[in-house]
């Protein structure tokens, strides 16, 4: 796995990106583009441990699948990471890969820069396959990650592999994770953003 550096490739990914999301939306908005549904929630920073990659591996094979994208999309692709290291923050990943090799692409330090790894330098993060036919929004901010679905059979395979202790529905995402989130607040979660990220993804 390696990251894109061909100006060609990278706006081939921003076109499937776009074909999956509304880029200028955020949560609790509706990120996800109108094909997609069955959401279902997680915590952030299983993206990047090696346990979920061996298990998005299980899931791209029951998928017959071999690849799987990871794109970084705030902060900025070009006007950030391209500007300053010289390759976006998009890689390609293989049922091939080894999750110690997936653990040190987003290690990798860019030109001597610890701090932009992928790891760290991630607020908003969209992973998805060669099929189009799924995708994964996840947001630092709100410590959340969310899968959604073009087929109903996609969301079983997934929940079979990943397990009922992984995922959350919308409303065990915001008791047990937004309201760490906000746990620092009186009145923790505040209402308009529990009730919209509710409606959005119910």
């Amino acid at each position: 796995m390696s990251f894109v550096e061909r100006k060609n490739l990278f706006q081939k990914k921003q076109s499937e990106i776009d074909s999956l999301i509304t880029r200028q939306n955020q949560l609790p908005e509706q990120v996800f583009n109108s094909e997609i549904s069955g959401y279902l929630f997680f915590h952030f920073d299983e993206i990047f441990t090696g346990d979920f990659f061996e298990r998005m591996k299980s899931f791209l094979k029951a998928s017959n699948e071999e690849k799987l994208t990871l794109a970084v999309l705030k902060p900025d692709p070009e006007n950030y990471f391209f500007r300053n290291f010289g390759k976006y923050p998009v890689v390609e990943c293989s049922v091939k890969d080894t999750s110690d090799a997936y653990l040190a692409g987003i290690e990798e330090t860019p030109n001597d820069s610890p701090a932009d790894a992928l790891v760290y330098n991630s607020d908003i993060v969209i992973l998805y396959s060669e099929n189009l036919k799924w995708a994964i929004y996840a947001d630092r901010n709100f410590e959340l990650g969310i899968i959604g679905f073009k087929e109903d059979s996609l969301k079983n395979v997934f929940i079979s592999i990943f397990g009922s202790d992984f995922v959350l529905n919308v409303k065990e995402a915001i008791t047990e994770v937004l309201s760490l989130v906000y746990s620092h607040q009186d009145d923790g979660v505040p209402q308009e953003i529990a009730n919209q990220l509710a409606n959005s993804y119910s």
